[in-house]
């Protein structure tokens, strides 16, 4: 597969926003029409994550993994895995 999800945070002080956004803009202008490019842009996250970030970033990636495989995973393992490393 050829999607791309990037996330960023505007709190990051390590690597600007506009970097992301000019990656989005490369990415969807490759020219394939079948590659999805996704930029989620998490509100108050820095370079490294908090836990409340981590988990926010990870919910989107669980959904952007789950929509190129065309399944849904309960919730409940995804807590399971979220408490099983240690809140990540």
């Amino acid at each position: 597969l050829n999607d791309v999800l990037i996330v960023h945070g505007t709190k990051d002080r390590i690597v600007k926003l506009d970097y992301s956004c000019k990656a989005y803009e490369v990415y969807k202008n490759t020219g394939d029409s079948n590659r999805r490019v996704v930029l989620k842009v998490l509100e108050g996250g820095a370079h490294g994550f908090s836990r409340k970030h981590d988990a926010i970033a990870m919910e989107w990636m669980r959904e952007f993994v789950d929509e190129q495989r065309g399944k849904t995973y309960e919730e409940e393992n995804f807590r399971d895995f979220i408490s099983n490393n240690n809140g990540i």
